[in-house]
C-alpha cells in the first residue's frame, strides 16, 4: 500500500523565482564590495614587499659588519618582482639576499606584485647611510586606478621616508 502526504505540494514557480531575483540582488551588491577588498588585500601585500625590501636595506647598510657604504638605492619592478643594484655595493646585496631569503644574479629576487594598483611600477628604495632614512621614488608609477591607495600605503608604513611620482 502507498501512503501518500496530503498538502506538500513544495514551492511554486513562482516562489522560486522571487528567491533566486532576490539572491541576484544581494550578489549585485556585495560583489563589487567584496572585489574591492580583495584589491584592497593585494595593495597592502604590495605594500608589505616594498618594506620589507626598504626594511632589508636600511639594516644591512646600517649593519657595522657590512663595512662603511654610502647611501645605497635599490630598483624594485613591481611587474617582475626583481630587485636590482641601483647603486648597491656588494657587501649590501649579500646582506639583503640574507635578509630577504633570495638571491638571483646580481639582484635580490623578490615578489613580484599582487595588485593592479602597481602595473608597470618601477621603484626607487633610497637609505642615506648617515642617518637611516628611506626614501622611496616612483621612477615609473604604476597603471592601476588605484595607485593613490598603494602610495597612501607606503606613506602610512614608513614614516621616515616618503613617495614622490
Amino acid at each position: 500500500m502507498r501512503k501518500t502526504k496530503l498538502g506538500n505540494k513544495g514551492f511554486s514557480l513562482v516562489e522560486l523565482i522571487i528567491v533566486i531575483a532576490i539572491m541576484a540582488v544581494l550578489i549585485g551588491i556585495l560583489a563589487p564590495m567584496f572585489i574591492r577588498y580583495v584589491e584592497t588585500s593585494r595593495i597592502q601585500t604590495d605594500v608589505t614587499t616594498v618594506d620589507q625590501i626598504a626594511k632589508a636595506l636600511q639594516t644591512a647598510v646600517m649593519d657595522p659588519a657590512v663595512g662603511t657604504v654610502v647611501n645605497q638605492t635599490a630598483i624594485w619592478t613591481a611587474n617582475t618582482g626583481a630587485v636590482t643594484a641601483g647603486t648597491l655595493d656588494a657587501n649590501v646585496i649579500s646582506a639583503m639576499a640574507a635578509t630577504l631569503g633570495t638571491f638571483s644574479g646580481t639582484g635580490i629576487g623578490s615578489a613580484a606584485r599582487k595588485s593592479a594598483a602597481c602595473a608597470d611600477a618601477v621603484l626607487s628604495i633610497e637609505v642615506n647611510a648617515s642617518t637611516g632614512a628611506i626614501r622611496i621614488t616612483a621612477t615609473t608609477t604604476g597603471a592601476g586606478s588605484r595607485w593613490a591607495d598603494f602610495v597612501t600605503g607606503i606613506e602610512d608604513v614608513d614614516s621616515t621616508g616618503s613617495i614622490a611620482d
